[in-house]
């Protein structure tokens, strides 16, 4: 286990370990304003970041089972530094960091990725993600963590497994979520669903057309249109709406140019970019970018 506070810049770090492509960081926050938490990472993958109030019992780190509080987001992460903001009335972060790589190996045993994506992209108007309770299991499994007072190999393989813990706990607690909005029909073209999911996903700088779709999964496009409709959006309606959030996160988290962004998320002219931007979120890129600048200008000037 290499020790990964090198890779952290933060004076809010109570413990923060790496172990089995897994990146762990628990926060004593130490101020009941909003602040920033800055981490670079090496990998593109996921982050799930878990918010504890300030009102949970002073003894132990989580509310108990009776008494179940805190949320959590879920954000895709590119390699580079990670800007997490946390609320106001944080206590304590839980914040868990699953490489690409790591969750090739973990869908093996059930499908996680799918649910990281779909949740990633769930995004508040102002393009902060949206937040989760977190449930009775999910709460046990972190307090057991958090808790934890191995060290050393034995406090690796335990992460190894309390986290794959909280990773089914995410998985089952999400899976009910959807079932019961009707948003994802788990059937028989499950499989197929994600793997069309993940291809718009990592193809968004090609242009995609349905007929993509159809000549890449050799389906037919009556298909291909069905299984769009298990989250209730067209084929066109589901490609607007990962570009807009993917260029939205960009520019809220990075200093690319809005050229840049456009060409990323598929758009050669950044003039239509911009167009499409607007009509789909009623701003502009740059007006987005601006407010965006001043904060980091801010916490550069805190840390």
């Amino acid at each position: 286990m290499r020790d990964p506070k090198k890779k952290c810049t933060s004076p809010y770090i109570k413990r923060s370990l790496v172990a089995d492509g897994f990146i762990i960081n628990i926060l004593d926050i130490k101020t009941d304003e909003k602040t920033t938490f800055c981490c670079q990472h090496d990998n593109a993958g996921f982050i799930i970041s878990f918010f504890i109030p300030t009102f949970c019992n002073a003894v132990s780190l989580l509310p108990n089972k009776a008494n179940v509080s805190g949320e959590y987001s879920v954000q895709h992460i590119e390699p580079g530094t990670f800007h997490q903001q946390i609320p106001a009335g944080t206590r304590h972060l839980f914040q868990l960091a699953i490489s690409a790589e790591q969750l090739i190996s973990t869908d093996y045993y059930f499908k996680v990725s799918p649910l990281l994506f779909l949740n990633s992209k769930e995004l508040h108007p102002n393009g902060m993600p949206v937040s989760y309770k977190i449930g009775a299991k999910l709460n046990n499994c972190l307090q057991d963590i958090i808790d934890s007072q191995l060290r050393g190999k034995n406090l690796e393989y335990y992460l190894v497994i309390k986290t794959y813990e909280l990773l089914f706990n995410y998985y089952e607690q999400q899976l009910n979520r959807y079932s019961h909005q009707g948003n994802l029909k788990l059937a028989g073209d499950e499989k197929l669903f994600y793997d069309i999911i993940f291809f718009i996903e990592n193809n968004l700088k090609m242009p995609l057309r349905l007929n993509t779709i159809t000549e890449k999964f050799l389906i037919s496009e009556y298909r291909a249109k069905q299984v769009f409709s298990k989250i209730n959006k067209s084929f066109s309606e589901y490609v607007t709406e990962a570009r807009m959030s993917k260029a939205l996160k960009m520019l809220k988290t990075s200093q690319s140019k809005v050229s840049v962004i456009a060409r990323e998320v598929g758009y050669k002219c950044a003039s239509k970019f911009s167009h499409a931007f607007f009509k789909y979120y009623g701003e502009l890129p740059q007006r987005i970018r601006r407010p965006q600048k001043e904060t980091l200008e801010k916490n550069q000037m805190m840390y």
